[in-house]
């Protein structure tokens, strides 16, 4: 199985956050950590547990010897219409 030192997720809304709940669940990583811009946000993913810290600068979350995960939201307005 594979393991990771830490994970950096950049966006830790719901793609990103269930990503980080199953990398802790699975005991995938030793530190999940949360990259974004709203920290109320990043507050409430540490509360679920989704992650186990946060930042707001992405210099401070990533590390050059670590494995990263990117998550990325993609708001209604950016989606293909369906028409």
């Amino acid at each position: 199985m594979v393991h990771f030192k830490q994970v950096a997720i950049i966006g830790a809304g719901l793609i990103g956050g269930s990503l980080g709940m199953i990398l802790r669940r699975k005991r995938l990583a030793d530190q999940v950590v949360g990259i974004g811009r709203r920290v109320e946000n990043l507050k409430l993913a540490v509360e679920l547990g989704a992650i186990d810290r946060y930042v707001v600068d992405p210099k401070e979350g990533v590390d050059r010897k670590s494995t990263r995960l990117n998550s990325s939201h993609v708001s209604e307005s950016r989606m293909p219409s369906s028409a």
